[in-house]
């Protein structure tokens, strides 16, 4: 699975780029938002990657940070949500703007997306305004907001954003543990403070 890709990048659509990296170019999807946010064409880009899987179809979603990465994966567990209404989001709306209208309730703000119905801002605020608590991971230790699986491990576990930042105060993570020691050092600690 692709998490994260850097290289110059060589043309854009509508809705993606290609990035040239080590001589392969690679298709990626990325919100309209984000891309007049690139350094100019033939730069050298770093991008955080969702890889999505699907039958006999692999594609990639760029962003310029883990946290816009992370808060994308967040709107795919909404039912009936697919990536290329997750891209519309982020391409209409600002990420902050679409948090808050979670937080608040607010389906219209939703709503001014194409492709984003009233019944499905309905489903994510439903669905996401116990998950979409303050806002981003900025405030988690580097080593745990830039480890997306055990974010995604503890938020299957049920931990809230607030939570794993509580939890995770202080823990030191080394870049050689596996998730699963990682995890197991987070919740030891979680535990005993």
């Amino acid at each position: 699975m692709i998490i994260a890709l850097t290289g110059s990048w060589v043309r854009h659509c509508d809705d993606s780029i290609i990035v040239e990296a080590t001589g392969v170019g690679y298709h990626v999807f990325m919100p309209s938002r984000l891309q007049s946010e690139l350094p100019s064409n033939g730069h050298i880009v770093g991008l955080a990657v969702y890889h999505h899987l699907r039958e006999n179809i692999q594609t990639l979603y760029g962003f310029l940070s883990m946290s816009d990465r992370l808060f994308f994966m967040q709107l795919l567990s909404v039912t009936g949500l697919g990536p290329r209404i997750a891209l519309a989001l982020f391409s209409g709306l600002a990420v902050g703007t679409i948090k808050q209208a979670i937080q608040q309730g607010d389906a219209a703000t939703l709503t001014q997306v194409s492709g984003v119905g009233k019944k499905m801002a309905e489903r994510m605020l439903m669905e996401l305004k116990d998950t979409v608590a303050d806002g981003d991971y900025a405030a988690l230790p580097v080593a745990v907001s830039q480890d997306s699986d055990v974010l995604m491990a503890l938020q299957a576990l049920g931990y809230k954003t607030n939570e794993v930042r509580a939890m995770t105060q202080g823990v030191q993570l080394d870049a050689s543990m596996s998730v699963e020691e990682k995890l197991s050092r987070i919740l030891k600690q979680g535990m005993m403070g």
